[in-house]
């Protein structure tokens, strides 16, 4: 490929083989090329794994501490006095449970439930139970506390005597009576049983809302997806960009065009370096017709081509719609060192090729795409009308 096409990079142009004017003036982009209104690309999540259960605590109370490698959405199932049931979703157990002894904890079982891994524990007394998850690595730490001491009072405490001097014969029932209401209101707190916790304790994560809206999507609940996305945003505005981009693109395929272009001016102003961010606004602006605003903020920073094809392909648009012909071409070129088995970046630098009336150049390149593994159908008989009309026959 590059002894073919090795006169793009001093831009000489090649005007052999030029066709009748009539011929380029049919000249249409493929669809396959230049697609701005396309969305993401979706990324396969990969399950997350967890790496350890350890328990750390006495009889007076502890944490159940869970690390996890990866994102993972993690929910409370339900509680009562004597125990608590936690789910993981697209979650892989890789460890052991702890062995634990003593007076508090009885057991903690593990139950696999398709996708769904659920860990319950189960106490010995009456307990309180605080549910929290920290991220970066992801960890779910469950604290225990019981309602009542576990240890009993010693012989010693029991049996000691209580001071008799101080006391007078004359005031007996105003000293019980005080010493009554003590002890009851003390047994009063620490008996008083806890609230059920709540599931809207704890702030969803960036990824984790993501993964809800992208399930929920799956099934079709589009307005529950939206819902999921709008309160993460809400719950930490400058800490959500992957549920920003995920909202956005939801909003423009469900027509609500105006609120997606007002969400990507917001967030790009708070995520001005993220790519995917800024790829779904340039997708906007080509739409829109704006290929110039669009150049303006692909151009701020460029990723690595094989780091990221599509960003170079979002600009090879917008330099074609700039009429910026040559530019595109380069870009195409640059795709296909990276990569030279991809037809539609073949059929891409062959149209901005003939484009730029390098028709000798243009017309390689064409052939070179039809005979690639893989072409679709569509992409194939364009690329061979071409072909015929550059060939004069």
């Amino acid at each position: 490929m590059s002894e073919q096409f090795e006169q793009l990079l001093p831009a000489e142009k090649n005007h052999q083989n030029e066709v009748s004017t009539s011929e380029q003036t049919e000249v249409t982009p493929p669809a396959e090329i230049n697609a701005p209104t396309s969305t993401f690309t979706e990324v396969e999540k990969q399950s997350a794994v967890i790496r350890s259960i350890l328990w750390s605590g006495t009889e007076m109370g502890g944490d159940l501490v869970v690390r996890l490698d990866g994102e993972a959405d993690i929910q409370l199932l339900g509680q009562d006095t004597t125990s608590v049931s936690i789910a993981f979703e697209d979650v892989q157990l890789e460890t052991d449970l702890p062995n634990i002894s003593g007076p508090l904890i009885d057991r903690i079982d593990v139950f696999r439930d398709n996708s769904r891994t659920e860990l319950m524990l189960t106490t010995k007394v009456d307990s309180q139970f605080a549910f929290r998850v920290q991220h970066t690595p992801t960890t779910m730490i469950l604290g225990v506390l019981p309602q009542e001491s576990t240890t009993q009072p010693s012989a010693e405490f029991k049996t000691k005597p209580e001071p008799v001097v101080e006391q007078k014969p004359q005031q007996p029932k105003p000293l019980v009576k005080t010493q009554v209401t003590e002890t009851t209101a003390s047994v009063a707190a620490k008996t008083k049983p806890a609230e059920p916790i709540k599931k809207t304790q704890r702030v969803v994560s960036d990824q984790e809302a993501n993964l809800q809206a992208r399930k929920l999507i799956q099934k079709g609940q589009l307005d529950r997806a939206l819902e999921i996305l709008q309160k993460r945003i809400k719950a930490e505005p400058e800490k959500s960009p992957a549920a920003r981009g995920y909202l956005a693109t939801l909003q423009l395929s469900a027509g609500m065009g105006r609120d997606a272009k007002l969400l990507l001016q917001e967030s790009l102003q708070i995520h001005p370096d993220d790519l995917a961010l800024r790829k779904l606004q340039s997708r906007l602006l080509l739409t829109e017709g704006n290929a110039a605003q669009s150049l303006v903020l692909l151009q701020q920073s460029l990723p690595e081509v094989g780091k990221d094809p599509e960003y170079h392909e979002l600009l090879a648009t917008a330099h074609q719609q700039q009429g910026q012909y040559e530019a595109a071409a380069k870009i195409y070129y640059s795709l296909l060192q990276h990569q030279n088995n991809t037809p539609r970046w073949w059929v891409g630098m062959a149209y901005s090729l003939e484009l730029d009336k390098r028709y000798g150049e243009a017309l390689m390149a064409y052939r070179s795409a039809v005979h690639i593994p893989g072409i679709t159908a569509s992409l194939k008989t364009y690329a061979e009308q071409r072909v015929k009309a550059l060939s004069g026959r």
